[in-house]
């Protein structure tokens, strides 16, 4: 209230005028009108501002000034109008906030981070709402994102298993040596598989070297039986282990029919030397071996009149051992004299040789 006022209002008390209390009311009156006016225009303002709680504080001026001058209808109107689309916003801002909050925790992060983005765009001056889904959110992105991490590493770990099982030792150990470098949560088991490459060359390794020792031994068998198992898992060593395999199998089978070959023209020592070298290489025709070389022995046993006993007898010991390993073998009649059958049959005979 101005000195002109505070004047005329002590003028009335005194004077007891009513007039001049009302000419007082009035002044008081007139003194506020410039200041609410400026606020009021600044109130819409605000609210035509999008800028962050600039509608709420367009509100706060409104129901300060309807406080001030409840009978000032144009204040009224521009609150109901005015601080009702606060509310809205701020009941809009509370809708979008539970239903992304629901969304996130649901795993449903992009939904959610679009109901975050909806309420950024309000602008309400309380960030509890915002920084609530906000949380929420961010919670979700990052289980989603360690779900992907855990099952790249899950498909890098199966997908190096099973290069590892059909021997592409150099792919699984790429991608097993990448998973370790990305940290990923399944690296230590990445370095156990990765061990059990290493464990598998070396056994590999070790697997071939005692299947050249055997091999120069006249071991062949167990050589070639060695040397399977290093084709089998097909590993880097497996190349390696099918040509050595190659070669001492075509020893062998030279072997074999160099051997038969000689009891065909009648060298029947010469046979039986060939055909025991076959046996010690243990080729891929035992059985035949063993007949011949029985039949060989046989041979020799009749052409000595039947006087040379131990020639029969290791000739029935050959085809002892035929029948008892390999049950199945049916041997060549047309190839050989019907004494050789009679004698691998076990009868006595009496017919030429």
């Amino acid at each position: 209230m101005n000195f002109l006022s505070k004047t005329w209002c002590r003028a009335a008390t005194r004077l007891g005028c009513v007039w001049v209390l009302a000419l007082c009311l009035d002044l008081n009156t007139i003194a506020q009108e410039p200041s609410q006016e400026v606020n009021y225009q600044n109130a819409v303002n605000l609210f035509e501002s999008t800028a962050p709680g600039d509608a709420e504080k367009a509100c706060d001026i409104l129901n300060q000034l309807v406080k001030e001058t409840p009978a000032n209808q144009t204040y009224q109107t521009a609150r109901r109008t005015f601080c009702g689309q606060v509310q809205l916003i701020l009941d809009t801002e509370k809708n979008y906030a539970d239903e992304g909050v629901h969304l996130a925790k649901n795993g449903k992060c992009v939904e959610a981070r679009a109901d975050y983005d909806k309420i950024t765009r309000l602008g309400t001056r309380d960030p509890r709402y915002r920084e609530q889904l906000k949380a929420e959110v961010n919670a979700c992105e990052n289980r989603q994102q360690s779900q992907r991490v855990d099952q790249a590493g899950r498909g890098g770990i199966d997908e190096a298993t099973h290069l590892f099982q059909r021997g592409k030792d150099a792919e699984a150990r790429a991608r097993l040596q990448q998973l370790i470098a990305s940290g990923s949560g399944f690296a230590q088991q990445a370095k156990e598989l990765l061990a059990q490459i290493d464990q598998a060359e070396v056994t590999d390794r070790s697997l071939l070297n005692q299947a050249r020792t055997l091999a120069a031994q006249k071991k062949n068998l167990e050589a070639q039986d060695l040397l399977r198992k290093v084709i089998g898992r097909g590993g880097p060593q497996s190349a390696e282990a099918r040509q050595f395999l190659a070669q001492i199998s075509n020893t062998s089978e030279e072997v074999l029919r160099a051997g038969l070959k000689a009891y065909f023209r009648g060298d029947l020592g010469e046979a039986d030397d060939d055909l025991t070298s076959y046996l010690s290489k243990t080729g891929a025709h035992i059985a035949l071996a063993y007949f011949f070389r029985g039949a060989t022995r046989g041979s020799r046993y009749f052409l000595s009149g039947e006087t040379d006993i131990q020639q029969k007898s290791d000739a029935l010991e050959d085809f002892k051992i035929l029948k008892e390993r390999y049950g199945s073998f049916r041997p060549p009649r047309t190839y050989v004299s019907p004494k050789i059958i009679d004698l691998y049959s076990g009868q006595q005979t009496n017919r030429p040789l």
